[in-house]
């Protein structure tokens, strides 16, 4: 779910309409969620590190030409997410990505 944008109340009405058995407690879920993101960025980390040798090796005289691509989640000033890739002009595979955010949670919880 959290990789479609949703968090747990989502799951468990989606295990409610679809019959299902109640999804785990916040607890686990957050566990899960953790060791899953983990993982993610691991298996990301590694594929771009084989896209930049890629690119290297396909790039003539080793000069890499790279284009980066940014987005918000919304249109306009008002959005507080947003990422930006570099790509591979040769391969057009991701180099490297960052996600921006102009949320502090800090600020939040004072």
């Amino acid at each position: 779910m959290r990789c479609i944008g949703q968090g747990l109340e989502s799951l468990k009405t989606f295990c409610a309409v679809m019959s299902l058995p109640n999804p785990v407690e916040q607890k686990s879920y957050d566990v899960i969620n953790n060791k899953l993101s983990r993982v993610m960025k691991e298996v990301a980390e590694e594929s771009m590190k084989r896209a930049a040798v890629e690119e290297n090796s396909s790039s003539p005289d080793n000069l890499l030409t790279v284009s980066g691509n940014g987005t918000w989640k919304t249109r306009g000033h008002l959005s507080l997410i947003g990422v930006c890739t570099v790509l591979g002009a040769e391969t057009g595979n991701v180099l490297d990505r960052e996600v921006l955010s102009s949320f502090c949670k800090r600020m939040r919880q004072l």
